[in-house]
């Protein structure tokens, strides 16, 4: 799988700091044709995108 990269800032860090988001395995049955779980440096989110349809 390939890696999606975000900029995760947080309060005890003075620069932003590049990460990555990965599939959330416990969440799978949510995916749908642009939705997708993912777990972020945030916390857990979903990854969307335009659908072409």
């Amino acid at each position: 799988m390939e890696n999606i990269t975000i900029w995760f800032t947080s309060n005890e860090q003075e620069e932003d700091q590049r990460q990555d988001v990965c599939l959330d395995m416990s969440r799978l049955e949510e995916i749908t044709e642009a939705w997708v779980p993912v777990i972020s440096p945030y916390g857990k989110a979903i990854l969307i995108w335009k659908n072409c349809d």
